[in-house]
């Protein structure tokens, strides 16, 4: 007896009939019907085609003609950013340099903090503090404030500021606990302790608002590395409860020169914290921002030069590093110097021999396309113009770029991005052709449901 001949049907969890899909797939354009398992894509085709999948406990989902694509894709968000900014208090606007600039900043928000509570501020840049020692720092911070702990959190999460009543608040609090190392997650819980439930309502609040407007997968590049860590920790949280209504994706942040070999330890950090989480939260990007900076003096005036925050050789090493080990990445450049300078770098990774990471270029407009595929060749390179991000002349561009094009931009065009025979099972549903309309129309188009992973989210 030949044993193994007769193979079991496998049949599907959920399928999808009674619609128009678009697979986005130019081998097969359309289909009648997509029969998903296990969170992928089982088959697509014809509704009699798969009927042989349907067994006694397939869901069978009719769409009543309604029209499915895959899942949009939202190649640029700052999510964990937004979250973490609506969770503690912002500073204002804070452009000065120097040690004054840091004054006026902190002397503002101290002038309307009519509380003897601790004070927790997020903002500002390391760059504007550049030349200066923490102990110059401390001492300015003690004169402001000195009867109440004050910790400051630059952007980027680079650099951590605090009066001595602060330091001392930490170090007690470590002692009394019996923490040794100290981390910025221990010094922010101790001064200013998070509300967990208001956090995770926000992000719940954003999750649903993506969703009406078809989103499936986000990729947060606008994010810092500190505000994403409490990002995906809640998301694991909601993974497990089975609420997570996107994919997340993320790039780690750099707006000014580290030492290589730290930031590939952090790439390498994040990766394999997201080994086990279904790739639904992935961590493979990393988004280097090149521009034009103003150093400080410890006077508080400014340099009369202004360069690049990263060198030539600097980060065409780092581009290259990351591209070994993974990374997708993206180049923010402001300015034409900078513009050169990035796509350069990407050269340099594409020369290295690595082909198949995604790498976008976003830039303003002070080059055109043409003069930046001087400095690297059309097919090695995406582009994103920052100036007007979501640009598209006619409604096939909008969908590709919601789609297959989003999904490559992120280095995810193996996995979404298009509907066929082992992809992620990622819909969404729209109650009619957009197709047949205005891009106008499209825009203002109802989404029925999406779908994530072959789970059904409801609006």
């Amino acid at each position: 007896m030949a044993f193994g001949f007769f193979k079991k049907r496998e049949y599907a969890d959920i399928v999808f009939k009674n619609g128009t899909i678009y697979t986005m797939d130019p081998d097969q354009p359309q289909a009648e019907a997509v029969a998903c398992k296990d969170g992928d894509i089982l088959a697509v085709g014809d509704e009699d085609d798969l009927e042989s999948v349907i067994g006694p406990h397939t869901e069978v989902i009719d769409l009543n003609g309604q029209v499915m694509f895959p899942g949009f894709i939202k190649q640029r968000s700052a999510l964990a950013q937004e979250a973490f900014s609506n969770s503690c208090r912002l500073f204002p606007e804070w452009t000065g340099l120097g040690l004054e600039g840091l004054k006026d900043a902190v002397g503002q928000v101290l002038a309307h903090s009519k509380s003897n509570d601790p004070i927790f501020l997020y903002g500002g840049f390391r760059y504007q503090l550049n030349g200066l020692e923490l102990q110059e720092i401390r001492e300015m911070l003690d004169q402001l404030c000195s009867n109440r702990p004050l910790l400051i959190l630059v952007m980027d999460c680079s650099l951590c500021l605090m009066n001595t009543l602060a330091m001392e608040t930490i170090k007690n609090a470590a002692e009394e606990d019996g923490i040794r190392n100290i981390s910025l997650d221990y010094i922010v819980s101790v001064i200013a302790p998070p509300d967990y439930e208001s956090y995770q309502n926000y992000v719940l609040k954003q999750g649903r608002s993506l969703s009406k407007r078809g989103f499936t997968t986000v990729y947060d590049c606008g994010s810092f590395d500190y505000p994403q860590a409490v990002y995906r920790s809640n998301l694991q949280e909601l993974l497990l409860e089975d609420q997570m209504t996107q994919r997340y994706l993320s790039a780690y942040t750099l707006l000014e020169s580290e030492d290589p070999a730290y930031v590939i330890h952090k790439l390498r950090q994040r990766q394999t914290e997201c080994i086990e989480l279904q790739e639904m939260i992935r961590c493979d990007g990393i988004h280097i921002c090149v521009m034009p900076v103003t150093m400080a003096s410890g006077d508080g005036q400014t340099t009369s030069e202004t360069f690049l925050n990263f060198d030539a050789e600097e980060l065409e090493k780092l581009c290259v590093d990351a591209a070994d080990i993974g990374c997708d990445f993206v180049i923010t450049a402001h300015g034409q110097k900078a513009l050169e300078l990035a796509a350069r770098s990407i050269g340099a990774v594409r020369d290295s021999g690595y082909k198949k990471n995604a790498a976008v270029l976003s830039y303003d407009d002070v080059l055109s396309d043409k003069e930046i595929y001087e400095y690297v060749p059309e097919e090695d390179i995406i582009l994103w113009n920052s100036v007007d991000p979501d640009a598209a002349s006619t409604v096939e561009q909008m969908l590709d770029r919601l789609t297959v094009d989003g999904a490559s931009a992120i280095g995810m065009e193996q996995r979404i991005g298009s509907i066929r025979k082992g992809m992620a099972a990622d819909f969404t549903v729209l109650s009619k052709d957009p197709y047949q309309g205005s891009l106008d129309a499209f825009r203002d188009m109802k989404i029925a449901f999406t779908v994530v992973s072959g789970r059904i989210i409801e609006l």
